[in-house]
């Protein structure tokens, strides 16, 4: 079994300036916790190397937990037969984020539009 997605350092920026930015650092950190490769086209992963921004950040404040809706950008890294490497494409969409307040466990979903 994985080791759970936690975003604790997310939960304590929760409304300050740095919460965007913390978030984007700490899911980052977790990249292979998080359900990006649904969004992956080429049948590559998320290249955690690469560009990661999130965008357009909705966060509602529901008693025991936080909401999260944003979009988010990342490249893929597509495998390749080149002997230098394989190559990265970038990608957009929309993740979900439910952090437990009491835990700052979380869980992580690629939202339909």
């Amino acid at each position: 079994m994985s080791e759970p997605l936690t975003l604790p350092k997310s939960l304590a920026a929760y409304g300050s300036e740095a919460f965007a930015e913390t978030l984007a650092h700490e899911l980052l950190d977790n990249l292979w916790k998080l359900p990006l490769e649904k969004l992956c086209k080429k049948g590559g992963w998320p290249y955690k190397d690469g560009p990661f921004s999130l965008y357009e950040i909705d966060v509602k404040d529901e008693g025991g937990a936080l909401h999260i809706a944003c979009g988010v950008s990342f490249e893929e890294a597509v495998p390749s037969c080149c002997a230098g490497g394989g190559i990265t494409d970038t990608h957009m969409g929309n993740l979900s984020l439910t952090i437990n307040k009491s835990t700052a466990l979380a869980e992580a979903k690629v939202a339909e539009l």
